[in-house]
């Protein structure tokens, strides 16, 4: 069931996406991160405490190289995966999609977030 419902909201989001692709403002992976680290600071992750600290950026490209969203990876103090969080590519959504307080993004065809 926890599957089930990870799935709906990465369609979900992958839908409203999908929708203001068409008249984007582009968010750069510093832009990006920033919003992640202030996210992180201001306690809004629901129920989430001590996700980590951002380690790294990956921008995922949709059709004719426009950006889609970014995957910002977090890392506990002993350096381990403490989770991740998808942001938005576009400055007319609000910039964290989706996350996770733990594991890593699983980038395979399966995703749905490569369907957006």
């Amino acid at each position: 069931m926890k599957t089930y419902g990870k799935l709906l909201k990465i369609v979900t989001i992958a839908l409203v996406v999908a929708a203001g692709s068409a008249l984007a403002e582009p968010v750069d992976a510093d832009e990006a991160r920033a919003a992640v680290e202030n996210w992180l600071k201001s306690g809004r992750a629901m129920g989430c405490t001590g996700m980590g600290d951002v380690s790294d950026v990956q921008a995922y490209d949709g059709r004719e190289g426009v950006g889609k969203f970014y995957v910002i990876s977090l890392r506990n103090g002993a350096g381990e995966a403490a989770g991740y969080v998808v942001t938005s590519a576009d400055r007319k959504l609000n910039p964290v999609l989706a996350y996770s307080d733990d594991g890593i993004f699983g980038a395979t065809d399966e995703n749905p977030l490569w369907t957006m």
